[in-house]
Order: structure tokens, then sequence, then C-alpha cells
């Protein structure tokens, strides 16, 4: 099967640590730029990947952004699906039995009601900042401006997140999207975006799923996997993801993606030094 894209998540997937790509992953892929679409995939918002995509020299290309819920190719919104603001409060209540936090995002927008390890995480794995105000005042402003956010995310310690999981699905699961991202994160969306819609929208008038292969570590990456031609995990992913993959590579730290690449595309690609740390 010759594949005509590539779909690639990034935190825990393409990034060899938590916020950039290697030399080796540069030196592959800028050789095959030029052969095949190289499409980056992701629960980040805009900016948080546009640092990645010029580094690749794929700014030409557009972007998944908010786990298909914004497509971006520049300046220019492909596809937006925003979530209700009045599912938004719901979300806001139920979460304040729990302790917990939440960030909205809208297009390069994001707001958090304070700073806390978990934003300072963020803030760090994805080189962008928050702005900060309660909540409340965030819900009012995307309501005054007529638009909801493009992804929540909360914040929760360990030992209640299954719990909110739960609660969560119960009353809001039947029109939002709820990922688990890592232990302590859940991502909402609208639930009928994913990252396999957004592929689908991109997909020229002589591409199919089929002409398509991704990569992924994550919940988030299982819809995608399935649905397109030929779908890999990293070694580093969920057993659910594993079992939702084609085929199992190597992990993220070890620059699997850019091997596999180097691998299936030999006589395209020349053998760059690897400069990988294990982190």
């Amino acid at each position: 099967m010759k594949y005509s894209t590539i779909c690639l998540d990034l935190d825990g997937t393409l990034l060899y640590n938590k916020n950039d790509v290697s030399d080796f992953t540069v030196s592959v892929l800028s050789q095959l730029r030029s052969k095949i679409q190289i499409l980056l995939v992701s629960a980040r918002m805009p900016i948080g990947m546009t640092y990645i995509q010029k580094k690749l020299g794929i700014l030409n290309e557009p972007i998944v952004c908010y786990n298909g819920s914004l497509i971006k190719h520049g300046p220019r919104t492909i596809f937006s699906s925003t979530i209700d603001i009045a599912h938004v409060k719901d979300v806001h209540r139920i979460i304040q039995k729990y302790d917990a936090y939440i960030g909205l995002y809208h297009q390069n927008e994001w707001y958090v009601p304070g700073l806390n390890a978990f934003v300072r995480y963020e803030i760090f794995c994805t080189r962008t900042h928050p702005a900060y105000q309660k909540t409340e005042m965030t819900i009012r402003y995307l309501e005054n401006k007529n638009v909801g956010p493009h992804k929540m995310m909360v914040m929760i310690g360990k030992k209640k997140e299954a719990t909110l999981y739960k609660a969560l699905h119960s009353e809001v699961g039947s029109f939002l999207q709820i990922y688990r991202s890592g232990e302590e994160l859940l991502e909402l969306t609208n639930r009928s975006v994913s990252k396999l819609s957004a592929i689908k929208i991109l997909l020229q008038d002589d591409q199919t799923l089929e002409n398509a292969m991704a990569f992924g570590d994550n919940h988030n990456d299982i819809d995608m996997l399935k649905g397109v031609g030929y779908g890999l995990a990293m070694a580093n992913a969920p057993k659910e993801v594993k079992d939702a993959a084609d085929q199992i590579i190597g992990t993220n730290t070890r620059d699997g993606v850019a091997h596999f690449l180097k691998n299936l595309y030999e006589n395209d690609v020349t053998s760059p030094e690897n400069r990988t740390v294990e982190n």
C-alpha cells in the first residue's frame, strides 16, 4: 500500500521529550515532506503546535488541534466546533464537588483560575501561557462573545479522577467526548468531533483513509488508529491503544516514529545522526 498522508500525534508519540522533537526526527521527516503529506494531529492549542511545525518545515500543511475540534491552515480556520456554554456550565457545576480545576481553550486563548502544578506542567510541555481569571468570569467572557471553548481540560488528583470520570460520563457523556489524558487530566470536546473526523475533512478528492497511516499513544488516538489504512501505537501506549493498532513500534523517547519511517522509506531517507538522549 502506498500511503499519501502521515498523521502524527505529538505528546508521547512524535516528541522524544515533553516539548520537543529530536534532531533525528527532524532529519527523517524533512527528507519525506516533499514526497508525502505530514499532518500534526493533537489535543494541543494551535500555538502549542506551530513551533513544532516550523522545526519540521511543514508550516505549509494544516494542523488538527484540540482532538479535532479545530483545524487551522496558517491563520485560516478550516473547521471549528465549540462546546455550548450551557454544557460548559454543567461541567463546571459537576466538578465543584471534586475539588477540580478547569481550563478553557478557544483558538489560541487558554484560561485557568490560577497557577498550580497541573498548569505549570502544561506550560512547560506546550510552551504556551494561560490567562488567569476565575472560571465564572471566563464563562461570562465567552458567553458575551457568543462563542464556546474548543476544549475543556479538567485537572484533578489521581484519587478522585475515576469517580469524576464516571460522573461526567453519566451527566454530560451523551453530548461531550471525555478523554483520559494521563492519570490526572480529563479532556472534553464535542462528541461529534475526533482526530479521525478531522482527518476525513482534510482528505483530498483523490485520497481515502486507506491511503493514510497514523501514529498515537493515548485514548484520544484510538479512533484515528482504527480508522486509517495503517495505525501504529507507541510501545509506551496503554493496552487499549495498542489493541487498536495494526502494529506496535518503539517508544517516543527512542524516536520510534522516525525509526519506523526511516525503515519503511529506506530508499528515500539517508542515515542521519541520531542525537536523541533518553530522559
